[in-house]
């Protein structure tokens, strides 16, 4: 098992959290800034490994036995931080108006998350695993992230102009 890889989301979710306490606006107190990071870890934690289980037998075939309450332990057991540190980069990066390229980067994370937690899971060494990888962590990663950002950051596309 390699340590690096398991740290990655925590360490990505460290920085982004210091950075944006680094950088963030006078008028926002730190308090706000903390509940959004709690709020999102939460919401991300909670939906996410549901939604990636969801997902998983779309891309590949998936034992019986995980098809049922033991797939949802799994899910959460195997989901649940990069779910997490998806949520809490959500979080850190949510602004007071919703913005494209911030929904953009919490799916990336997403994404990023769950293809580098299950790679050292199914091991570095082979091109298949990085196949694996993608199809069992990338994917149901990005689709959790787009679900949960749409419900926490609230982007919806801008109305065009009214002409006459």
């Amino acid at each position: 098992m390699n340590v690096f890889l398991l740290g990655f989301p925590a360490v990505m979710t460290a920085a982004i959290l210091i950075y944006r306490v680094a950088r963030r606006h006078p008028a926002e107190p730190y308090r706000l800034l903390g509940l959004r990071v709690v709020t999102g870890g939460l919401l991300y934690a909670a939906i996410g490994p549901l939604i990636g289980l969801a997902v998983v037998p779309l891309v590949v075939k998936i034992p019986d036995s995980l098809q049922n309450l033991e797939g949802v332990w799994a899910a959460y057991l195997l989901g649940g931080l990069p779910a997490l540190c998806c949520g809490m980069t959500a979080g850190a990066l949510k602004r007071s108006a919703p913005s494209w390229p911030v929904f953009a980067a919490v799916c990336g994370a997403g994404a990023l998350y769950g293809f580098v937690f299950m790679l050292q899971l199914t091991g570095v060494d082979r091109l298949r695993s990085i196949s694996d990888s993608l199809q069992i962590g990338a994917l149901p990663g990005l689709v959790a992230a787009i679900a949960g950002s749409l419900l926490f950051l609230g982007v919806r596309p801008k109305k065009a102009p009214a002409t006459n």
